[in-house]
């Protein structure tokens, strides 16, 4: 899947204009009064670092990496909503520690999935309460199914691999933000373009979940493996908060963080036609 990466790196919402939870990133929705076109474009690249899956109290899940990267297509047409679809790619990482294994007894599992198509889509919107600052709320649902790449079993890589498993996230957030026009620029037609800067803080709810399709199995020298049930996230609520720089009113530049539930940074570029 290189070239899906190479293809895509050429991250969610903007307020002014298309802007930066699957661990997805979240929608900054763009300031709708303002808006003369009715469609925007934005490439998201996101990379969660950890975040904690429920087990019990003598095992560890958590997801150590994931990688996202996402187009979003958005309609911008409507006031205070703009509906959106979200096409890319995802791969995740995931770590049992002390998990129980037949016959074994407790074994530490790292589990590395294959890159895989990645899509869903959502709703975002802002309020205006003055000139200068917003309230903002964003509403997705990302899914992707991904096969196995490596597997090891206490340092031993397995074999044989096989199975499908489905990563899924459903996220509601609300942000409130403040724009500050930095300065304006005076280009060779003489027209004025303004720079601004948009730091917003925000809350979400998020639950993803890991799902075996088909059982992961695989092959030991003690003989066959296999992984099945679902994982949810151990913890739903989280913080995020970053910077938002738009170049007048077409191009978007994003920078954003997520904590407490996830450890998750994001990167965004877009253009509004």
């Amino acid at each position: 899947m290189m070239w899906v990466r190479v293809l895509v790196l050429g991250v969610i919402g903007g307020f002014v204009c298309q802007g930066l939870v699957f661990a997805a990133s979240v929608e900054i929705p763009q300031e709708q009064a303002k808006l003369a076109q009715n469609f925007a474009v934005e490439f998201i690249y996101s990379q969660t670092f950890e975040r904690k899956l429920a087990a019990s109290a003598d095992e560890t899940d958590k997801i150590k990496s994931l990688e996202q990267g996402h187009f979003k297509i958005a309609y911008t047409g409507f006031s205070y909503a703009q509906p959106y679809v979200k096409m890319g790619f995802s791969k995740p990482q995931e770590k049992l520690v002390n998990t129980y294994v037949q016959n074994l007894g407790r074994r530490d599992i790292d589990i590395e999935y294959n890159y895989s198509f990645s899509y869903g889509g959502g709703l975002d919107g802002a309020v205006r309460i003055d000139d200068n600052w917003f309230l903002g709320y964003d509403m997705q649902y990302l899914r992707s199914t991904h096969s196995p790449k490596e597997i090891t079993q206490q340092g031993v890589k397995g074999t044989s691999l096989a199975g499908k498993t489905l990563l899924q996230e459903w996220h509601s957030a609300l942000s409130l933000g403040r724009k500050f026009q930095l300065m304006t620029l005076d280009t060779a037609n003489l027209k004025s373009v303004p720079l601004y800067l948009t730091p917003y803080l925000g809350i979400r709810y998020s639950d993803l979940r890991l799902k075996t399709k088909r059982d992961i199995t695989y092959a030991l020298s003690g003989g066959g493996m296999d992984i099945s049930g679902e994982s949810k996230a151990d913890v739903n609520y989280g913080l995020f908060t970053g910077l938002l720089f738009n170049v007048g009113d077409n191009v978007s530049l994003k920078l954003e963080g997520r904590f407490i539930d996830e450890a998750a940074l994001s990167i965004a570029g877009g253009y509004k036609f």
